[in-house]
């Protein structure tokens, strides 16, 4: 078993992002098989720093709602059993601490060595899953049930079948807590269907089949007839956008009808994002990005860089380009921070800019000045390229649309022209048995009597 990232030697760039929201003791192992980091490292372009970064983050910020939803629950001391399912190798078990705290972990994972990892690193209980949950055979029941990112990649087929045997885990009085990706949240040139799921096998995974881990997108009307259905109608929810890392709905489940989920605030806090990073003078710093909280709340950001005292600003400016991330929000997103230092800064300085509101603190970026500048560039880049791609995309949808559309009219038309190629080809047999008809011995014998009768042709 190898590391990708070790408690012994850990990167700066964890270590300024963890201590700069306040966390202690927190173990660093990722196991080097983990692809939630490869996955990270693939949307930062390969920057091992910043895809460590956002592992951690995602891990901390997906453990503080989980959290929230316990001490809703059970209250702030109440003791609870915690299923982590489909957990992997804890990106983000690891921030509870075995004996520590009221809440006991049990892991478990269709990945044998994810679970092992976890036992052995972490100390947490664990089982192995199932990829059909007909053949989950266990029988402990949890106070809560925490599933991240697995809805997320069901097929249908398995979607409602697997909400079905996670409720069935939880003891009475218990929680479901999990995540899917709405409508809004789907790729260009994909549209929900009228059922409510879109499903395609593609995902970040390497190791799974994608008939059985794609990407999975639901509307809401599909979640609540999946929840009513999944407890016989006995279970109440409610519904939280974009809640888990910005990105994915959170639906809390309890297993009783008309429970009050009002007092639940779920709202993920801040997020931000970093423009520029660039030395004006060897004691001078300026840097700017934008960073704010969807719907209401202000924000501070917080920039802090080695040698130097920390510096803060309110974001003010308009960043009209922010609003297909954060809405409205971004009428007072923009900022922009000048430091100047006594003494001129080291590129190989520490740099870490956070974004905190009331609801949490988000690291926007951690990392060295050497690299800082050279990163924006590749994600700006990168970005670019996306935003090309995804154009083109939807063009190549558009143009498929619009193929379609025409293939229905050429059968539409090559139906018109065989009809009426067919009404003329009997037309022409008519006229040839009338031609027949009037050659014929019996018509002329008629028309002779008619000129006998004096009645004319028409008689």
């Amino acid at each position: 078993m190898t590391l990708a990232h070790s408690d012994e030697r850990p990167h700066p760039a964890v270590l300024a992002a963890l201590d700069a929201v306040g966390l202690r003791d927190v173990p660093l192992a990722i196991d080097a098989r983990d692809e939630m980091l490869s996955h990270l490292l693939r949307a930062h372009r390969g920057a091992i720093g910043a895809a460590l970064v956002g592992y951690f983050q995602t891990g901390w910020m997906a453990a503080g709602l989980l959290r929230r939803v316990l001490g809703w629950r059970f209250g702030e001391r109440g003791r609870s059993r915690l299923l982590d399912f489909a957990g992997g190798y804890g990106r983000v078990s690891r921030y509870f601490r075995p004996g520590a705290e009221p809440v006991h972990i049990t892991v478990a994972d269709v990945d044998p060595e994810a679970v092992e990892f976890q036992r052995r690193r972490f100390g947490f209980e664990g089982f192995v899953s199932t990829s059909d949950p007909d053949d989950l055979e266990i029988e402990t029941r949890f106070d809560a049930v925490f599933v991240a990112s697995l809805f997320s990649h069901l097929p249908e087929r398995r979607f409602a079948a697997w909400l079905r045997r996670l409720q069935r885990l939880l003891a009475p009085g218990g929680v479901l807590v999990l995540s899917t990706h709405g409508p809004d949240a789907m790729l260009p040139g994909r549209t929900m269907p009228a059922g409510g799921l879109y499903f395609e096998t593609a995902s970040e995974s390497r190791r799974l089949s994608g008939d059985e881990y794609g990407s999975t997108w639901v509307s809401e009307e599909f979640m609540a007839q999946a929840i009513t259905e999944a407890s016989g109608g006995g279970a109440s929810w409610r519904r939280f956008p974009r809640a888990l890392w910005h990105s994915q709905d959170l639906w809390v489940v309890v297993p009783e009808p008309a429970a009050d989920l009002s007092a639940l605030d779920l709202r993920p806090g801040p997020r931000g994002y970093l423009d520029s990073c660039y030395l004006g003078a060897p004691e001078r710093l300026v840097i700017s990005g934008w960073a704010a909280e969807p719907g209401d709340g202000e924000v501070e950001v917080t920039v802090t860089v080695d040698g130097a005292p920390p510096a803060t600003v309110k974001p003010s400016r308009p960043r009209p380009d922010a609003r297909p991330e954060i809405g409205s929000a971004a009428e007072r997103a923009g900022w922009e921070l000048r430091i100047d230092n006594p003494e001129p800064f080291a590129l190989t300085d520490l740099i870490v800019v956070t974004a905190a509101s009331p609801r949490g603190r988000h690291v926007v970026h951690a990392g060295r000045l050497e690299t800082a500048g050279l990163y924006l560039d590749l994600l700006r880049t990168a970005r670019e390229a996306d935003r090309l791609r995804d154009e083109r995309e939807r063009a190549v949808a558009e143009l498929r649309g619009v193929r379609t559309a025409l293939a229905v009219e050429s059968r539409r038309v090559a139906e018109l022209d065989a009809a009426v190629h067919r009404l003329g080809w009997e037309k022409h047999l008519l006229e040839q048995r009338l031609e027949a008809i009037e050659r014929s011995r019996f018509w002329r014998l008629r028309r002779a009597w008619f000129r006998f009768t004096g009645r004319g042709e028409e008689g």
